[in-house]
């Protein structure tokens, strides 16, 4: 049987779906894998071990540059496969499931991201949006093809992603112990103060490493070294980042893609969320939440800048325990 997974995007999204791809081989482990994603997030599926074909698409670079003999390629390079389950529940990808099979699979109405994205399935499933982020994706799978699963599979997984090779100028950053810190993320109220994180890396002992993606997360990893002591890393692509992430001894950040890579590595984590809520992530022994305040599970409010008021002693305390039970 060949399946195809969409998940176009984004970071965060495609590490958490890609706990389907272990199950998927446990239960029919004769299936033909393919997974559709933006093309710039390809090189991460490249890491996974469980996937047969990965099938990028370009497009964000079509909505800024709009083609149609780019559209025409798009939809000739897309394989056709037996059955097609949307793991995103948007209508780009629920269209993109319609030239992939016959039968194609994805959240109903009242549960789809955009609900007209439901009328492009031929079995609709119900997906509550208060379900966890990694039953959000396996849910749709299990039902599509007949197999159950417990909780405590998906605590017992296997890493999602395996490092590729190694790096010795990254390996020559690390100490013991050595944390991370993701202070930034594509949403500011989902960022936790510079001048709080700065007390939480000062009050840890071991190496303290500070990770960024843009110019502006540079700054901000400068300000919060400048006032703690802790290493500013290199800018890091997807391969680096993924072996420096499995070769460290706790990782702390916000609610997005590059911390929620520990958890998809077996790393310990402790995870800091304002405004969303911890069913964003799963909660292991060695991967935690810490949280503002309660919110409501379906709907959020993005101007809440809750985050803030999350203690650095809590944090401290809470990585002090991760750190010891390594």
């Amino acid at each position: 049987m060949k399946i195809a997974l969409v998940r176009l995007s984004a970071l965060g999204d495609i590490v958490h779906s890609s706990i389907v791809l272990q199950f998927l081989k446990k239960h029919h482990p004769s299936a033909e894998l393919h997974w559709i994603c933006e093309e710039r997030f390809a090189p991460l599926l490249h890491t996974c071990p469980h996937i047969d074909h990965i099938h990028p698409v370009p497009l964000k670079r079509l909505k800024k540059e709009p083609s149609l003999a780019g559209l025409r390629q798009l939809i000739g390079s897309l394989p056709k496969v037996d059955l097609a389950i949307d793991l995103q529940g948007l209508i780009k990808s629920a269209i993109l499931t319609k030239f992939l099979a016959k039968r194609r699979v994805g959240p109903q109405i009242g549960c789809a991201r955009e609900w007209p994205a439901a009328l492009f399935y031929t079995d609709p499933v119900v997906v509550p949006c208060e379900a966890n982020v990694a039953d959000r994706s396996l849910i749709p799978v299990s039902k599509a093809l007949e197999f159950s699963y417990s909780h405590e599979e998906i605590l017992a997984k296997e890493p999602c992603f395996a490092p590729q090779k190694s790096y010795p100028h990254i390996d020559s950053l690390l100490g013991r112990p050595t944390i991370l810190l993701v202070p930034s993320s594509s949403q500011p109220n989902k960022n936790y103060p510079p001048q709080k994180f700065a007390q939480v890396a000062k009050a840890l002992e071991g190496q303290v490493l500070i990770s960024w993606g843009n110019e502006k997360e540079k700054e901000i990893a400068h300000q919060i070294a400048q006032q703690s002591g802790a290493t500013v890393l290199p800018k890091l692509n997807l391969d680096e980042l993924i072996y420096l992430i499995f070769n460290i001894d706790l990782l702390i950040g916000g609610d997005t893609g590059p911390s929620h890579l520990a958890w998809a590595l077996n790393r310990p984590s402790l995870i800091l969320f304002g405004y969303t809520t911890p069913n964003l992530m799963v909660q292991t022994p060695i991967n935690k939440a810490l949280w503002a305040k309660e919110v409501d599970l379906c709907r959020w409010d993005k101007r809440d800048q809750c985050i803030q008021e999350i203690s650095p002693d809590d944090i401290i305390a809470q990585a002090k325990k991760l750190l010891e039970c390594k």
